[in-house]
């Protein structure tokens, strides 16, 4: 008999600390800012990835603390919705 010990995935965490819900940015490059977390995973390992309605995905890396910065320069002119996606 082998004894198994069999645990849930968790889902990891994320927080958006630059830039705001709602903020205005203005110009054309910016530079988008989280923190990233996994119970089970580095940081490193986490696949993640900004995502623009209107651009699209916008790559991103996580170092080893979990920081992610990611300039960012729209392609397209207009009222973005950003979001950002980590999976483990």
């Amino acid at each position: 008999m082998i004894p198994l010990s069999i645990t849930g995935d968790e889902a990891p965490t994320v927080n958006i600390t630059s830039h705001s819900n709602g903020d205005v940015l203005e110009g054309s490059q910016s530079t988008l800012i989280a923190r990233v977390s996994d119970p089970e995973d580095a940081a490193e390992d986490l696949m993640v990835q900004w995502v623009s309605d209107i651009d699209g995905v916008i790559p991103a890396v996580a170092d080893v603390d979990g920081l992610v910065q990611t300039d960012w320069e729209p392609l397209m002119v207009g009222d973005h919705q950003l979001s950002i996606e980590v999976v483990d």
